[in-house]
């Protein structure tokens, strides 16, 4: 490995200092192997596989301020699927890059410009690291853990072969000092595909790739990025029965997710907190370590998950993880699949819930945890008489079932000592699925593990400043998580905001085909329920839109956390009625 000094300017005092960089080869997989490994996930750290040492920079300037964070847009074809960062923390990194050529490459890391080629990256440096050959086995990806950087500074990197091949340049903020409170900027979305429909030419939800360019033009501290980040089932080409389930073939939709200009943008931008839901297996995907096939297919998930997204992950407690961004700031990353029991739905596909399905339409049950009279106000709403029909208590006992769960008992556990433990003004958990209560096809969210959800509400509500961000509903929905919808908020009730999606199917699409009235019923719903207060029988949701591709920022100082919703453009987002949607605010406690 070859490293050269950089000195730099600490803004605090002007003083000269060095620290020690130490580079960690992170394999797949790596992480805690014993009980301790839920106990400290912010403190996580992957065993070594090799290290060395020499002096890195400091300083800071204000979010979004210092080098210019435009990348390269012409990188080696080599480097076509680009670069990204992520798992940042105040003094680490872990960067990725896919390189399809089997040359020696390094990763280059300074706090200045880079020149126009590979040539001479390693004079100034804060370090370059020598990664060896890109593996065969991990379709040729590469990701190297940098510890030692400091806080609250913003770093430039870049991969390059020896023969001078040069990826583009990439970006990333370590998180700031305990003591420093400067403002955190985010973006978060989530539920993208790539996907072509039969004999086209460009993804069926090009559209929605907007998304990504625009939070690249963004000054962001990071992304945070919600499941579903490939759809392995074949969710355009419907009625197909392919589903991607060896580790190739997901590799063959990252790939094409990552064709996309606007999404390699992004991830070059900042760094990512990257999470995974159901799609990168299929829908209404569980685990079952007792099925070898099924257990097979969550493996091959896993691996080209974390072979194509820079995230911190063990056996022992997936990706769930705990990022601290100073005194402002806890980020907790939720993992709602390596630990969740069988959806109902996807059980009735089974045919192990047939009370689940309805005595009118034959199907299965589309709102099965309303009430039975708010389901005779929706009959009248959206002209739909199968709600009428009342729900099997079986299904209803089969939902509630106390051993059914999303994170189970481990990881509620942990979750409840990082929000009670935070001393942050604001938490923020991001969650790959909303905790609203809706009702509509509740099955594969928190509502539809309701036992579950009644303990992870009444924690949120404890621990006053956590706010839930959320994605995969394919819609942006913010309002209460409350135990009791429709009723005005009481004090200490947490925050949610789902957004969403990036580029995938739109909420609108996906309900129309619920409801005998298609899009108007859908309409009527959004406007005369999720909108309306609670004092008129209403949701009361200060932001509802169902046919967007958005995304939101998120802006946290020591008193205020502030998200905006935002169309493919970058332009806040409007409501159903026109209204504005946000900024969501909320204040310390």
């Amino acid at each position: 490995m070859h490293l050269r000094p950089l000195a730099a300017i600490r803004r605090s005092s002007g003083l000269l200092r060095a620290v020690v960089l130490l580079v960690l080869l992170v394999l797949v997989g790596a992480g805690c192997t014993d009980d301790s490994a839920w106990e400290d996930p912010a403190a996580r750290r992957p065993p070594a596989g090799g290290s060395t040492e020499g002096p890195s920079a400091s300083g800071r300037t204000a979010s979004g301020a210092g080098p210019d964070r435009t990348v390269d847009d012409r990188p080696d074809p080599i480097f076509a699927q680009g670069v990204a960062a992520g798992a940042v923390r105040t003094d680490s990194v872990l960067l990725w890059t896919r390189a399809s050529t089997g040359a020696p490459l390094t990763v280059t890391i300074r706090t200045d410009e880079f020149g126009p080629d590979c040539t001479g990256d390693s004079a100034g440096a804060v370090t370059t690291i020598g990664l060896g050959t890109a593996p065969a086995e991990r379709d040729r990806t590469v990701r190297a853990r940098a510890t030692g950087l400091t806080p609250g500074t913003q770093y430039r990197y870049r991969f390059c072969t020896n023969r001078g091949e040069a990826s583009e340049v990439g970006a990333f903020r370590t998180a700031p000092a305990p003591d420093d409170a400067a403002p955190v900027e985010f973006a978060f979305t989530g539920d993208v595909t790539a996907e072509r429909a039969a004999n086209a030419d460009e993804p069926f939800y090009a559209e929605g790739f907007d998304v990504y360019a625009a939070m690249a033009g963004l000054p962001l501290d990071f992304i945070a990025h919600g499941g579903d980040t490939i759809y392995a089932d074949d969710v355009v080409k419907r009625n197909t029965g392919f589903v991607a389930r060896t580790r190739a073939e997901k590799w063959a939709r990252y790939r094409d997710n990552l064709a996309q200009p606007q999404f390699r943008a992004a991830r070059a931008s900042t760094s990512t907190y990257s999470h995974w839901d159901d799609h990168e297996w299929d829908n209404g995907f569980a685990r079952d370590p007792a099925d070898p096939a099924n257990e097979a297919h969550f493996r091959a998930g896993v691996e080209a998950f974390t072979d194509y997204t820079p995230v911190d992950h063990s056996p022992e407690t997936g990706i769930f993880s705990v990022y601290r961004w100073g005194p402002n700031l806890d980020v907790v990353v939720l993992d709602e699949t390596t630990f969740r029991t069988t959806p109902v739905d996807t059980m009735f596909d089974e045919g192990r819930a047939e009370a689940c399905r309805n005595p009118v339409t034959r199907r299965i049950e589309r709102v099965p945890t309303a009430p039975q009279d708010l389901r005779n106000r929706w009959a009248d709403l959206l002209g739909d008489a199968w709600l009428r029909a009342p729900v099997d208590p079986a299904c209803l006992a089969l939902l509630a079932d106390p051993r059914r769960h999303v994170l189970g008992p481990e990881q509620f556990a942990a979750l409840d000592r990082a929000l009670r433990s935070s001393t942050a003004a604001f938490r923020v958990v991001l969650s790959t699925n909303p905790i609203q209560e809706f009702y509509v096809a509740p099955y594969g969210r928190f509502e539809g593990y309701p036992a579950e959800r009644a303990r992870l509400v009444e924690l949120l509500a404890s621990v006053p400043g956590t706010v839930v961000l959320a994605t995969d509903v394919h819609a942006t929905l913010a309002g209460p998580v409350d135990l009791e919808p429709g009723r005005p908020a009481v004090p200490g009730t947490a925050t949610e905001v789902a957004v969403g999606p990036a580029a995938a199917g739109r909420r609108q699409d996906i309900w129309s085909r619920y409801f005998a009235q298609g899009d108007e019923a859908v309409d009527r719903l959004a406007t005369s329920f999720f909108r309306a207060p609670a004092e008129q029988g209403g949701l009361g949701m200060s932001c509802v839109r169902l046919d967007a591709f958005a995304f939101a920022t998120v802006r946290v100082g020591p008193d205020r956390l502030e998200v905006q919703p935002r169309d493919r453009t970058g332009a806040p987002l409007a409501n159903v009625d026109g209204t504005p949607c946000g900024p969501v605010v909320v204040t310390r406690p």
